[in-house]
């Protein structure tokens, strides 16, 4: 009993935790939403949000990752503040200009662009408080405080959405849940920033941020350039469906992906501080693993139940999303091959092999989109697809270069994810003669937990026989 405990307080089951419950709540404020609000109405929330999501995406990483790996957090942290204090300020200035020209064409994404000018001078102490909770070695704290925003979001929005602010109620929640997050964080943390700007902390720090920009870059255009792309050549409704599918398989994906991603960073950093880079090959098999495992049958289990999905999440007027939660589940599946890419690299002081691919990547997926993606909301998903798969390969063989990998243990490795993933499929298969008296809600939510029951059931044999380990910082 002790050590099932200690498992379920463990830093990566907190962290999955955390975010399932805070993917729950997401999923119910796009539930309620979606009663309310149109495709269309959607997606101008959308393409706004995915522009504020991609800015603020720099501010975790780059800088954000150079004060985790600092040998003296106590020197560089006041520094590191104020390079995101001016990012931030940077963006909001792009931010209020945008939305000021997009109003001058009576465009409704200029208001909320202007709305949301000031959330990144939220954000930054938010990844400043983040960073320092993570290099305290407080990997738990750092991953449950967001649970206590997006709770009360949550209320906020639905009080929004009743008293008829419609799409801003939406907005609201985005500024409730900055807000709460920056005074949870530092009420935890107690510390706060003094006015110091050291240059050679600076281009210290540039040395990790450029790399890991690249990457975000690429990843952000990975889960967005479609939206942006759709907003040019087709219609709101367009980017409101290629969203909410991408919403779904996003969630389930990052549930799972952002924890691991974390946790490999923490984990990278400290062998590289403790000069045991030749444990990273271990770390690697460990974390891919339990990956393939984790990852693998919730994405194909979405893929087939995706029709399913929409009805009971959103309305039956969401349809349009469905076949995109299918083909982008199997691109977030894929795209396990590239997702220890980044504290491989960057721990082993090969960032340059990093960027390639990920500019790779952006090439990749830029052609794809302009030269069919702009036919419609699955063309734009089928290019995601391919460019995971050809990142994926990529990456793989770049780090099976760099830890000297062998072929061998890396089939060994997935083996229990296909395993799992191929009973997840037979399960589906399967429900259709043996569910087919109950109602669909009915149904559904049986089977749904059935899945949930025999996927968390399989990974806990498959540690107790040793074939996977809990992943830890």
């Amino acid at each position: 009993m002790h050590s099932f405990i200690q498992k379920l307080a463990s830093p990566f089951a907190v962290g999955v935790g955390a975010r399932l419950l805070v993917q729950c709540l997401s999923f119910v404020s796009i539930m309620i939403a979606s009663r309310v609000l149109s495709l269309a109405e959607f997606g101008v929330f959308a393409l706004s949000w995915a522009l504020l999501v991609v800015s603020n995406s720099f501010m975790f990483t780059g800088f954000y990752h150079a004060l985790l790996r600092s040998h003296d957090l106590d020197r560089d942290k006041d520094t590191y503040f104020w390079v995101l204090f001016i990012m931030a300020a940077i963006t909001s200035l792009v931010f209020l200009g945008l939305g000021l020209i997009s109003q001058a064409n009576a465009s409704n994404l200029g208001a909320l662009l202007v709305v949301f000018c000031l959330l990144p001078f939220l954000r930054a102490p938010i990844a400043w408080n983040e960073a320092q909770l993570f290099a305290d070695k407080r990997p738990r704290t750092a991953s449950a405080y967001i649970v206590v925003g997006e709770v009360i979001a949550l209320i906020a929005m639905i009080l929004a959405l009743r008293s008829g602010w419609g799409v801003y109620a939406l907005v609201l929640g985005r500024y409730t849940t900055s807000i709460v997050e920056l005074l949870v964080t530092t009420a935890i943390l107690r510390r706060f920033p003094r006015f110091s700007c050291q240059l050679e902390i600076v281009k210290r720090g540039w040395k990790t941020a450029r790399s890991l920009w690249v990457t975000t870059a690429t990843g952000m255009f990975n889960n967005y350039g479609a939206d942006f792309l759709l907003g040019l050549f087709l219609t709101p409704a367009a980017v409101g469906a290629f969203r909410g599918g991408a919403r779904i398989a996003q969630t389930a994906s990052d549930l799972l992906a952002t924890p691991l991603s974390l946790l490999s960073w923490a984990r990278f950093s400290r062998l590289e501080k403790e000069n045991q880079s030749t444990d990273m090959a271990s770390a690697w098999h460990e974390y891919t693993a339990f990956g393939a495992a984790a990852i693998w049958p919730a994405m194909v289990s979405l893929a087939l139940l995706s029709d399913q999905i929409v009805v009971l999440v959103f309305t039956k007027d969401w349809l349009p999303a469905a076949p995109i939660i299918g083909i982008l589940c199997l691109a977030r599946a894929i795209r396990l091959g590239s997702m220890l890419l980044e504290p491989t690299m960057g721990c082993r002081n090969k960032a340059i092999i990093q960027e390639r691919i990920r500019w790779l990547g952006l090439i990749v997926l830029l052609v794809l989109l302009l030269t069919i993606g702009r036919s419609g909301a699955e063309m734009a998903a089928f290019c995601l697809l391919g460019t995971a798969v050809v990142i994926s390969t990529v990456s793989l063989i770049a780090m099976v270069k760099e830890l000297d990998l062998k072929l061998s243990d890396i089939v060994r490795d997935i083996t229990p994810g296909v395993v799992i993933s191929l009973m997840c499929i037979a399960m589906i298969s399967a429900s259709d003669s043996f569910l087919n008296h109950l109602p669909d809600t009915t149904a559904f939510m049986f089977l749904f937990a059935s899945l949930f029951i025999c996927w968390v059931a399989s990974i806990t044999i498959c540690i107790k026989a040793k074939l996977l380990v809990l992943p830890a910082s």
